[in-house]
């Protein structure tokens, strides 16, 4: 604080003010008096502040909150204007074909499609049996009661797994192919006069892959030459990506495998007697057979026997 030499006039070097002192009032009381002065004004003068802030900050919010209002009430008159479709999905098929884990997703209409109005599908590619896809529809010139739909995945083809899967009816109808073809190349494929006296089945092997499988339908074959030598062998007529469903035998892809059904190389025989001079294709035992397999085979990762 500095007072002049009258002590009749105050600076105060705190809040900068300058002030009169008082004829009987002491140098302390006008400090208090100015104090309490200066305290009333910078109290109005914030309180006057703040109320200029929040009046501007009000104002500016009322300003957003009406903008926001008429750019809502906007966007629902342009809603409400569009027409209503109840259900979008009526007469909206989703079909679902392929093998499990590459299944595949279509939507179909029943009658002519609306070009205003969009659909599709969250997946339609790689699909496994049992997964769910949802199928949403979308435009502007419409609205909707639903937006979405779920659909389950139902009815893909799977690759025959296990042998036991294959009832007494498929079997033979597998059987009788492969006994027709068989028959066919061996007849052709042999340079005598020979007479196939049998040809039964023996059994099935079942090779699995990391996607798809290998049938060997394995058959004993007898065949006669025209001297009575008789000549037991094994053949197998192999299969590639068999499908069997509830119904049908299904063959994927090609129904067999190679040019000849008959597994193995030729194999020359020199007889010293009229009996056999030529070639016969086949397997002297199963094992034999087995050993070509598991050669030929090398991406079965398991093999059931029967």
């Amino acid at each position: 604080m500095e007072v002049n030499e009258e002590k009749t006039e105050a600076n105060c070097s705190y809040c900068r003010y300058k002030f009169l002192i008082e004829k009987d009032e002491s140098l302390e009381e006008a400090k208090k008096r100015v104090h309490e002065l200066a305290y009333e004004y910078e109290s109005g003068k914030y309180k006057a502040q703040r109320e200029h802030e929040a009046k501007t900050k009000l104002k500016k919010f009322l300003g957003v909150f009406i903008a926001l209002a008429i750019l809502f009430v906007g966007v629902l008159i342009f809603y409400y204007s569009r027409e209503y479709i109840e259900d979008p999905f009526e007469g909206v098929t989703v079909t679902f074909s392929g093998i499990d884990g590459r299944g595949t997703a279509e939507i179909s209409f029943s009658n002519k499609k609306n070009a205003d109005i969009y659909y599709k599908l969250s997946k339609d590619k790689e699909l496994s049996e049992n997964d769910e896809v949802k199928l949403r529809v979308s435009s502007d010139n419409y609205r909707f009661g639903q937006r979405e739909k779920t659909y389950k995945v139902e009815g893909l083809l799977k690759y025959l797994a296990k042998l036991e899967d294959i009832t007494e009816s498929q079997r033979k109808t597998i059987n009788e192919k492969s006994s027709a073809l068989l028959r066919q190349d061996v007849e052709n494929g042999y340079s005598f006069e020979g007479t196939i006296t049998e040809l039964k089945p023996y059994k099935f092997y079942l090779g699995t892959k990391t996607e798809g499988n290998y049938l060997f339908d394995i058959f004993k074959i007898k065949i006669k030459t025209s001297t009575g030598k008789v000549f037991e062998k094994y053949v197998v007529a192999e299969y590639e990506n068999i499908i069997i469903t509830d119904e049908v035998f299904k063959f994927i892809h090609l129904d067999r495998i190679g040019d000849s059904i008959l597994a193995g190389d030729p194999k020359q025989y020199t007889v010293l007697s009229d009996d056999y001079a030529g070639f016969l294709f086949g397997f002297e035992s199963i094992n034999e057979l087995d050993n070509y397999i598991e050669v030929k085979y090398d991406n079965i990762k398991e093999l059931t026997k029967e």
